[in-house]
């Protein structure tokens, strides 16, 4: 059957703007946000639980910051943190806790170069978002560890997360395998609010391209092993 040309024109129309819309989506999102409640959750006495050093060398924090708005500039940059130490409990095969150690003052930027590499890594540091002079490491304490085997994760994680020296309980899903041996791998994808740790700065959508979204993408990579 021959198609009109209203009929393809209109098609074209409706293509494009499902295109806009779900680009104008990615740039706005990103990782689910993780379910956040504020205060410290109460952890468990993990005393007879085997510990396992977490390896430093092989673990990192992946992120992404956005900026702008749908309409207004786009963009984003994204880095790394470092892990300066940390252990995971295990106890009947399984992890019932832990705590890792972040390093503040190692926020490194990736995707720029020279002067302004170093200008928005002293600004992340400085007081409008992280404090790391003040605050120079930040804390995940592990208050529990379920199982929810599920096609992007096989555990659900809540722990106690610590920056610039306000602790709020967090909750993402996660893949962990942990081996006969006690060795331990862990990744997990989700988004913090920074806003519930005091970092507030240029979180007003009427700056437009100058807006800095509320939520940071996390990836996190944990090695950990006897």
């Amino acid at each position: 059957m021959k198609r009109s040309k209203t009929w393809v024109s209109a098609t074209k129309y409706w293509a494009l703007t499902a295109l806009l819309l779900t680009t104008f989506a990615c740039a706005d999102g990103g990782n689910k946000e993780a379910k956040t409640q504020e205060g410290a959750e109460k952890v468990d006495s993990q005393a007879a639980a085997l510990s396992v050093k977490v390896d430093t060398a092989a673990s990192i924090i992946n992120w992404i910051g956005r900026k702008g708005i749908a309409g207004a500039k786009l963009g984003q940059h994204n880095g790394t943190v470092r892990i300066s130490d940390g252990a995971l409990k295990i106890d009947g095969g399984k992890i019932v806790g832990g705590e890792i150690t972040i390093d503040m003052q190692s926020i490194t930027v990736l995707d720029l170069k020279g002067e302004d590499k170093a200008k928005l890594e002293n600004h992340l540091r400085d007081t409008d978002f992280f404090l790391a002079k003040e605050y120079p490491t930040g804390k995940f304490e592990i208050t529990g560890v379920t199982e929810a085997p599920s096609d992007s994760a096989t555990h659900i994680v809540k722990g106690n997360l610590t920056l610039r020296g306000k602790t709020n309980n967090i909750e993402f899903p996660a893949k962990i395998t942990l081996s006969e041996a006690g060795a331990v791998s862990a990744t997990a994808k989700f988004a913090i609010d920074r806003t519930k740790w005091g970092v507030v700065y240029g979180n007003d959508k009427s700056l437009g391209d100058k807006f800095i979204h509320p939520n940071i993408d996390l990836e996190l990579k944990i090695e950990a092993k006897n």
